[in-house]
């Protein structure tokens, strides 16, 4: 179901500090595009920080699943997005990925 969407992310430091809290919202779309369109945004913010070693924490095991365990993407809009993540990961030196709950998710974003 196709409704307004969005996202957020923090950004850290290698100290843990905090650099960035940021909110997206993406428009009319379904919640698999908004969990891509969460990574994609902070992943090119990362980029133009000058970012270059990245640990993800997310809660969409569909997303972790596809870009990591091999996962099919069986829709072209998830795929389209899905590449241009892809591409995006590829210029980072270090990218790691990483599936949690929910709770951890809400323990660090706040909702």
């Amino acid at each position: 179901m196709d409704s307004t969407t969005y996202g957020s992310c923090k950004i850290y430091n290698p100290d843990l500090e905090l650099i960035v809290h940021k909110s997206f919202v993406f428009g009319v779309g379904t919640s698999n595009s908004a969990e891509y369109l969460t990574l994609l945004s902070p992943l090119n913010l990362a980029l133009e920080l000058g970012i270059k070693s990245i640990s993800i924490l997310m809660d969409s095991r569909l997303v972790v699943g596809q870009l990591c365990w091999g996962w099919r993407c069986n829709y072209e809009h998830l795929r389209v997005i899905r590449d241009k993540v892809l591409e995006v990961r590829n210029k980072f030196t270090n990218f790691e990925m990483n599936a949690v709950t929910r709770k951890i998710i809400v323990a660090h974003l706040g909702h």
